[in-house]
């Protein structure tokens, strides 16, 4: 008689395979250093960022700071490089191909892709020993079932938080919540809990502005922390140009919310 095989929501075999697919694009963004292969590894490593938030939540003994510093420091190098194309990608959007060449030329990155790569095979040790360490933990029925629970209770926050008009929050941390919830989804092994199809909709419709949101402003920020040398208040331009489009997002975002409270 065959042994029934194990369901993908099954938290060990869901690490397993998201680890897999993790070294999987390593490999191809050492290769190459191509943009696709970079964005593909950052969301293998925030869909395992959202496991290890509610791993902490659960058994923060479980979780040590150092364990992951390695891990944590290659990350956001990774994010310096991402920024440094998506700069360049929304210049050329904004009408500035010039300026976007000029600061953030695809060659430039070649620099700082040899820096990951020489980081990686630093830390590479110890970050493989963490992610074995994370495989052993996720096959511990009792921190499941305390994921599951917090996991629904986050779902239900975020429910909460979205239908209320007076719900204060940020814009960036109501983005990296509905980003947490929405991976959680993928490893949550409890199926008496089922979210609204409504509230899993508009939480995607609301990610997608405010990822947008938080491309603009980022940009700004460069830009009025390294734009000085640019002629003519360009940088200035840019930035109003980019508030300016900051702005629909939060016409949009507000559109969403009241569809979503209707």
């Amino acid at each position: 008689m065959k042994k029934k095989a194990r369901k993908s929501t099954d938290s060990a075999l869901w690490v397993k395979e998201n680890l897999q697919q993790w070294k999987k694009d390593v490999r191809a963004y050492k290769r190459c250093g191509k943009a696709e292969d970079l964005h593909k590894l950052r969301l293998d490593c925030k869909r395992l960022q959202a496991y290890v938030y509610f791993l902490k939540l659960v058994a923060p003994d479980r979780v040590k700071r150092k364990e992951w510093k390695a891990w944590h420091n290659l990350y956001e190098l990774s994010g310096k490089i991402r920024d440094h194309q998506q700069h360049h990608d929304l210049l050329i959007r904004m009408q500035f191909p010039e300026v976007a060449d000029a600061l953030f030329h695809p060659r430039l990155t070649d620099s700082m892709h040899k820096q990951w790569k020489k980081a990686y095979r630093k830390s590479s040790p110890s970050i493989n020993k963490g992610y074995r360490k994370l495989i052993r933990i996720a096959g511990n029925r009792k921190i499941t079932k305390g994921m599951n629970k917090a996991i629904v209770h986050g779902w239900k926050e975020l429910e909460d938080m979205l239908t209320h008009d007076n719900s204060q929050f940020e814009l960036h941390d109501l983005r990296k919540m509905i980003k947490r919830a929405l991976f959680a989804r993928q490893f949550l092994t409890d199926n008496k809990y089922k979210q609204p199809k409504k509230l899993i909709t508009y939480c995607k419709r609301l990610e997608e502005i405010l990822g947008k949101w938080h491309d603009q402003e980022k940009l700004e920020k460069w830009m009025t922390a390294n734009g000085s040398g640019l002629s003519g208040g360009t940088a200035q331009h840019i930035c109003d140009l980019s508030r300016a489009q900051r702005h629909t997002y939060i016409v949009d975002l507000e559109r969403i919310l009241a569809e979503f409270r209707l």
